[in-house]
């Protein structure tokens, strides 16, 4: 398929030289002009022939010869020329199924990426992570939709805190907050079901929640993991992250989407990268949230880390442009979220900012400046 691509480009060149001097011979002489347009209609059969005997297709047009070759050839021997192409002028009836077939074997080529590059499709493994209080409300919203853009199930995680002395001395309630977190998780799942998403629910007990959180992504090798960010703002910015979630985004082996009360993005994703982080890990990421929601990648790294992501945007069909260096990440970058008009923030993290099993003061500031959903990547 790659030599009969390279056979189609110079087939191309070829016959674009060849109508030009086509159209000349038409302006100067009309009545060769038409004879010229059938001889050119019998060669573009013949090299259908030969794409068609390439493709391994060509057993479909050997019984489909028209046999009243003369009466579609009158013009040309109306003005004394013979058809270079011979006999192979097809009824509409006869190309219609080696239209298909051609096409099909095309599709199947980009899907292959053969011949062209192919656009991958997009797909998601999604984990949500809720306690069902009103802080979640957002995560919840924002969770679905994306799972009925990506066509994708949902698994939904609700962490319990509990230890072996509880369970010991109060099994009961054990019992009963379980039992509550289960007719919670439910109601979302009745709530996804109407959107056509299927959930998988799961109620994990342990010592510490985020522990849980972080644990069930990596079980279920999620691509992105989405928690709240809690919506309330305040005079802190830990207070609108909040610890856990802190801890949860600090230590997940897979991205984390954090979400106050925002709708799916539409109008712009923008990309910070700082130095030192991996760009290759953050541009797929970046990409597919960006394919999602149909909405073009903006990109402030530096020229090298801003071609890792412009690549893998191309290759998904997401606009992307650079604008500049990301600089330091701190709350002093929220400004240019939003003269970027961005309603979606992708952070490219190196290690010393997860570092201690938080994030770090800096990260969080920028996190509680932004109104936007933000999105984590750690190096």
């Amino acid at each position: 398929m790659a030599v009969l691509g390279e056979f189609a480009r110079t087939r191309l060149a070829g016959d674009r030289l060849h109508r030009a001097r086509r159209r000349d011979a038409r302006t100067a002489d009309p009545a060769r002009g038409l004879a010229a347009g059938m001889d050119d209609a019998c060669r573009r059969d013949a090299a259908l022939d030969r794409t068609i005997a390439g493709l391994g297709l060509g057993a479909l047009a050997r019984p489909q010869r028209h046999p009243e070759f003369g009466r579609h050839c009158a013009a040309v021997e109306l003005f004394g020329r013979a058809a270079a192409g011979g006999r192979s002028d097809l009824p509409e009836t006869a190309r219609a199924p080696l239209r298909r077939a051609v096409r099909a074997a095309g599709r199947r080529a980009r899907a292959g990426g053969v011949g062209t590059r192919a656009r991958r499709t997009l797909t998601m493994r999604l984990v949500l992570a809720t306690e069902r209080t009103r802080f979640d409300a957002g995560a919840e919203r924002l969770a679905i939709e994306l799972a009925r853009r990506a066509q994708a199930s949902l698994h939904v995680v609700y962490p319990l805190v509990a230890n072996p002395e509880y369970q010991i001395v109060a099994p009961e309630r054990v019992a009963a907050e379980e039992a509550a977190a289960r007719a919670a998780l439910e109601e979302l799942a009745r709530q996804a079901s109407a959107a056509g998403i299927t959930v998988s629910i799961h109620v994990r007990e342990g010592e510490e929640p985020w522990r849980e959180i972080a644990d069930e992504a990596r079980e279920r090798q999620a691509d992105l993991l989405v928690v709240r960010r809690i919506g309330k703002r305040g005079v802190l910015a830990r207070l609108v992250v909040g610890e856990m979630v802190s801890q949860v985004a600090a230590n997940s082996a897979v991205p984390v989407l954090m979400v106050a009360d925002s709708p799916l993005w539409s109008r712009r994703v923008l990309v910070a990268i700082e130095r030192h982080a991996r760009a290759a890990a953050v541009a797929p990421v970046a990409v597919t949230l960006a394919a999602l929601a149909h909405a073009p990648l903006a990109v402030c790294a530096d020229e090298s880390d801003a071609a890792i992501v412009a690549e893998s945007a191309r290759r998904q069909g997401v606009a992307c442009e650079r604008l500049a260096d990301a600089g330091a990440l701190d709350a002093a970058f929220a400004p240019r979220v939003q003269q970027a008009g961005a309603d979606l923030l992708v952070l490219g993290l190196t290690p010393a900012q997860s570092a201690h099993g938080r994030l770090s003061r800096a990260i969080e500031e920028l996190i509680g400046a932004v109104p936007c959903p933000t999105a984590l990547v750690r190096g």
